[in-house]
């Protein structure tokens, strides 16, 4: 199962949790209440990607 970060609409505490793709609410282990899952940013390379490419 792939890992998703959420937001608690509460407290807006963010924590990751590994669950099932359909799954779009959890609980916040902070307060306990609601949390929404958020859209994360993703990065991929090719095995010619320079990672200094760009930056100074």
């Amino acid at each position: 199962m792939p890992i998703f970060e959420f937001k608690c609409l509460e407290c807006g505490h963010l924590f990751e949790r590994i669950c099932k793709t359909d799954q779009d609410r959890s609980t916040c282990p902070e307060c306990g209440d609601s949390a929404q899952r958020l859209v994360s940013v993703t990065a991929a390379c090719s095995s010619s990607c320079e990672l200094t490419s760009g930056f100074t």
